[in-house]
C-alpha cells in the first residue's frame, strides 16, 4: 500500500498518502485497517468509533465497516460554532449510524452505547480502549511503523507531518527506533501545545514497546496553532491556495495546509533549504471542499463603533487610498462625524478587519445615499469585501428608504471604477474626481 513520493518545491518532497485508492486514502485510512484486524483477531463484531465531525477517522472506519459488514457506530461531539454539515460527516451518515452528544458528555455515551449493544448479544470493540479513551494506544501505531520501512531508503534528512492525536508521529518514531534511522521527524502541531503533544507521543512509544524508552528525540512545533483546531489564517489560506493552483495538490486548513504552511516557514527560518526534506500528505480530501465551499462566506458584517479601532484601521491602511486620506482632513474629527452622524461597518475575518465601509444615508429631502470611504486591508486583496462591501451599503440604503446611491472616486482609481460601473453605478458628473450614482 505504498504511494506516489514526488518533488514538489526546491528540495521538498512529498508523500501523497491521500492518493489511498479507497475512501479518499489519507493517513487513517491505514489506521482504520489496523484497528479493523485487531477488532477481528479479539472476536469482536460491532466497531465504536469517535471524533468530531471533519474527522478523517470517522469517515475512513465508517467505510471499511460497511465494506466487511461490520456494524459501525461513530460517537460524534457537537460543535455549538459549526454552521453546516461537513462532507466527511455527510460520508460517515452513508454507512454508519451517528451517535451525537455534548463535549462534556462523550465517555457515558460511549459507555451507554457499550452496554446497548452488549445487550443485544453483540461484541462491541471501541478503537480507543475504555471509555475514556485509553487501552488501546498500540494498534493504529503500527500502520505508520509499516510505513517507515518504506521512507527510510530515500534518506531524507527530515520528515514533516501534521500531528493532532499523535499516532502517525508515533509510529514514525517507532520504526525509527528499530530501525536505526537518523532523519528528523518534525510534527506540526494542529491543536494541542507542544509539551502536551509530546506526552502523549511518549506514552504511545511506551505502549508500543511495553515499557518505558526514555526516547528524547520528539520533535513538535506548535508554532502555528491559530488558536487550536480547525483554526487558520491568511497564510494558510494562500498555502492551500498556491499549492494546489501550482501542483494540483488539495491540501485543508484543519490538518495538512496549516502543516505545510508551519514547515514552510520553519525551513525558511533554519535555513534548510539544502536539506531533503519529506512531507507526508496525511489526507482529508473532503475538508478540500469544505474549505472551498465556505470560503467565500467564511467571514461577519459588523458595525464599528469604537473610535479608536476605526482610526487605527484606516491610519494602517489608507495607504491603498490613491491620496491618503491624512492628507485631506484630520482622520480622527473625521471617524468621529462619521460614527456620530453616518454608519461605519466592517468585514471580520480571522477576528481581524479586513475591509471597511463608511457611508451616510439619513439624506430625507433627496434620498441619497452616500458612501464616504472603502478601504480593505492589503493582506485580503482578492477575496471581493469590496464587492460585498459595496451589496450591504445597497441593502441598508433600501431599509432607510433611499432612492438612490452615490459616491466619489479618483480618475485614476480604475479597479474601483470598474467595481462601480459593474454594481450599475454611472459618472454622474466630472470635477477633480468622477461622481457615480445609482438608481435604486
Amino acid at each position: 500500500m505504498d504511494t506516489i513520493i514526488e518533488k514538489i518545491l526546491g528540495n521538498v518532497y512529498i508523500k501523497r498518502d491521500d492518493l489511498l485508492s479507497q475512501s479518499f486514502g489519507g493517513n487513517k485510512y491505514r489506521i482504520s485497517i489496523e484497528y479493523i484486524n485487531d477488532m477481528k483477531l479479539k472476536g469482536k463484531n460491532v466497531l465504536i468509533g469517535y471524533g468530531s465531525p471533519t474527522s478523517n477517522l470517522n469517515r475512513t472506519l465508517a467505510f471499511l465497516c460497511y465494506k466487511s459488514n461490520i456494524p459501525c457506530y461513530i460517537v460524534m461531539p457537537t460543535e455549538d460554532d459549526k454552521n453546516y454539515e461537513s462532507f466527511n460527516e455527510k460520508l460517515v451518515s452513508l454507512s454508519a449510524n451517528i451517535i451525537y452528544c455534548k463535549k462534556n458528555n462523550v465517555s457515558d455515551t460511549i459507555e451507554n452505547l457499550y452496554n446497548e449493544l452488549e445487550k443485544k448479544g453483540l461484541k462491541p470493540y471501541y478503537i480507543n480502549g475504555n471509555k475514556y479513551g485509553v487501552g488501546n494506544e498500540k494498534t493504529p501505531l503500527a500502520a505508520y511503523f509499516k510505513v517507515y520501512n518504506e521512507l527510510k531508503t530515500y534518506d531524507f534528512d527530515y520528515i514533516f507531518l501534521p500531528t493532532g492525536t499523535g499516532m502517525t508521529q508515533s509510529g514514525l518514531i517507532c520504526g525509527q527506533i528499530l530501525g536505526g534511522g537518523r532523519e528528523k521527524i518534525i510534527g506540526i502541531s494542529i491543536a494541542r501545545e507542544s509539551k502536551k503533544e509530546k506526552e502523549i507521543i511518549t506514552n504511545n512509544i511506551n505502549c508500543y514497546f511495553d515499557k518505558v524508552m526514555n526516547y528524547e528525540n520528539i520533535y513538535v512545533i506548535d508554532d502555528y496553532l491559530c488558536g487550536g483546531y480547525g483554526k487558520y489564517n491568511i497564510n494558510i489560506e494562500k498555502t492551500i491556495e498556491s499549492i494546489y493552483l501550482n501542483n494540483g495538490i488539495p491540501l485543508d486548513p484543519i490538518y495538512t495546509g496549516k502543516a505545510f504552511n508551519g514547515m514552510l516557514d520553519y525551513i525558511n527560518k533554519n535555513n534548510l533549504q539544502d536539506k531533503k526534506c519529506l512531507f507526508i500528505h496525511t489526507g482529508g480530501t473532503p475538508l478540500f471542499f469544505d474549505y472551498i465551499s465556505k470560503k467565500k462566506t467564511d467571514y461577519k458584517i459588523e458595525k464599528i463603533n469604537d473610535l479608536k479601532q476605526l482610526v487605527e484601521f484606516i491610519e494602517n491602511n489608507e495607504k491603498s487610498l490613491v491620496v491618503p486620506l491624512s492628507v485631506r482632513l484630520n482622520i480622527t474629527d473625521y471617524c468621529e462625524k462619521v460614527l456620530k452622524n453616518g454608519n461605519a461597518y466592517c468585514i471580520i475575518k480571522y477576528g481581524e478587519i479586513a475591509s471597511i465601509i463608511l457611508f451616510y444615508n439619513n439624506d430625507l429631502v433627496t434620498k441619497t445615499s452616500y458612501v464616504s470611504l472603502l478601504i480593505t486591508n492589503s493582506r485580503y486583496y482578492g477575496k471581493g469585501y469590496a464587492s460585498i462591501l459595496m451589496d450591504f451599503f445597497e441593502k441598508e440604503s433600501l431599509k432607510a428608504g433611499m432612492k438612490f446611491m452615490a459616491l466619489d472616486v479618483s480618475k485614476t482609481n480604475f479597479k474601483a471604477i470598474s467595481l462601480y460601473s459593474k454594481k450599475g453605478y454611472q459618472i454622474d458628473g466630472v470635477y477633480d474626481k468622477y461622481h457615480m450614482i445609482k438608481e435604486i
